[in-house]
């Protein structure tokens, strides 16, 4: 082959582990010309600069979407992955190569203590045939599991079957997480419940937002009306949670704004009429509410 410049030759684009590269060995010394297959260069990065690969393939794979830090792990045999390469992608989504087994429809088991990966208000993709969305509610571990309980509302439950997919997330929106999730309240005080036109929550952090509206009402057969709540309210002395219900219908009329309260550990909400005081124990009464209480 004839002698060329280096910008005059036709360039490779596509090249193969055997193609050779030209290499100066010990440039700082006493320089040697040689050659050096694709392979070897490939391999070394693996090798000696494993963190810097692998922190490249990891977030490359997370923002496209596809595979997982274990996948790109494999091709580094034996490497442990450092803690901060499998950073959140472009989606706000950090894929979990750890293995998530069903355990209810509201919990799932984790192999190791992770407790701490899972707190309270932890966003979660899952695939069970189709794409799933949680809220992390609480966490606990005995050994050898953590159990992680979840909450999808009435949209999401957890099936009885493998899943695929763990992902979780801290950011306050991730691509297509739903945010807001229907619920059913479980009624007391009526002998014909009424029947909700709207029964949503939300949760950020340790707080939980619910919006409720009874819609046409229930008949009353008591002077109490509660509702459950999405999540238990958490348990902490003389913790307290009231405010002002947004409609509040009683013995079939209009009346001045009643209110709601939340206590320690609660699993109910409870409404009162207006000035607090009892409903009337006949009638259609109904209330409208939006209410945040810590969880």
């Amino acid at each position: 082959m004839a002698d060329s410049e280096v910008q005059g030759l036709t360039e490779l684009t596509s090249p193969s582990g055997d193609d050779l590269v030209f290499a100066v060995d010990d440039p700082a010394g006493s320089p040697l010309p040689r050659k050096l297959q694709v392979a070897t260069i490939v391999g070394y990065l693996v090798t000696t600069a494993g963190d810097i690969l692998y922190a490249t393939a990891a977030r490359t794979l997370a923002r496209l979407g596809i595979g997982t830090a274990g996948q790109v792990l494999a091709v580094n045999a034996g490497a442990t992955a450092p803690a901060w390469a499998n950073a959140a992608g472009a989606d706000g989504w950090t894929p979990d190569t750890a293995t998530w087994t069903y355990a209810s429809a509201s919990t799932f088991t984790v192999a190791t203590d992770v407790t701490a990966q899972f707190g309270k208000g932890t966003k979660l993709k899952l695939t069970q045939t189709t794409a799933k969305y949680f809220y992390v509610t609480a966490s606990s571990y005995g050994a050898p599991n953590t159990t992680v309980t979840v909450t999808g509302g009435t949209d999401y439950t957890l099936a009885n079957a493998a899943i695929t997919l763990p992902r979780y997330s801290y950011a306050d929106a991730p691509q297509g997480f739903p945010e807001w999730f229907a619920w059913a309240p479980t009624h007391t005080g009526f002998s014909v419940d009424p029947t909700p036109g709207y029964a949503r929550f939300r949760i950020s952090g340790h707080s939980c937002t619910f919006g409720y509206d009874a819609g046409a009402g229930g008949t009353s057969n008591a002077t109490s009306y509660g509702i459950t709540l999405p999540v238990v309210a958490i348990t902490r002395t003389n913790a307290r949670w009231r405010t002002a219900l947004g409609v509040t219908y009683d013995n079939s009329a209009f009346v001045a704004a009643g209110d709601a309260e939340i206590t320690s550990a609660s699993s109910t909400v409870a409404f009162t009429a207006s000035a607090h005081a009892a409903w009337t124990n006949s009638g259609t009464k109904a209330a409208t509410i939006v209410m945040t209480y810590e969880f």
